[in-house]
């Protein structure tokens, strides 16, 4: 089984990925007899053909300054020479990595990081997880123009809340 995973971790990957998305977990994790917790990347990206790979599956280390930069130099060592968009939560040291290995790539923020953004500056609502839910819709959908109905039906429900406009808007803004 280690075996395995040794060569799936070696593996050549595409040349060009379209979007990277890095999403963060936190696990309980047990080491000499002490449960802590971690911080557990998984890395799928999406190549210009539109299929989905893991990339990657990663534990961060402690105070390790260079854990982006291993990963993604590991990545440009495997065939990558090009990521076009690397949606993640911010951290300063992904965006200085990303700047010496994949200078031309953008980073924008995940869709957790909208949502809870926008919710957490529009708050007061009643209800978190159908606000919640309403703007997931909104932003998680299979074609631009279903996207663009259903942001509207939030917009609507939301409007007399100027704040959630405006964070709607400026926050599309960066992906687009």
């Amino acid at each position: 089984m280690e075996e395995k995973i040794e060569l799936k971790k070696r593996r050549e990957l595409d040349k060009e990925y379209a979007i990277v998305y890095i999403i963060k977990n936190k696990v309980k994790v047990k080491y000499d007899d002490k449960i802590t917790e971690k911080k557990l990347y998984t890395l799928i990206g999406l190549n210009l053909l539109g299929e989905r790979k893991i990339l990657d599956i990663k534990i961060e280390k402690e105070k390790d300054n260079h854990f982006w930069l291993d990963i993604l130099e590991s990545w440009r060592a495997r065939g990558v020479c090009k990521i076009y968009m690397l949606s993640v939560e911010y951290s300063k040291n992904l965006e200085r990595a990303m700047k010496i290995i994949f200078p031309e790539g953008k980073i924008v923020p995940s869709m957790p990081n909208i949502i809870n953004s926008i919710y957490h500056y529009a708050g007061g609502f009643r209800s978190k997880n159908s606000f919640i839910k309403l703007l997931k819709q909104a932003l998680i959908q299979d074609t631009l123009e279903e996207g663009k109905i259903k942001l509207d039906v939030f917009k609507d429900a939301y409007k007399e809340n100027i704040i959630v406009s405006k964070l709607i808007d400026s926050n599309l803004n960066n992906i687009r």
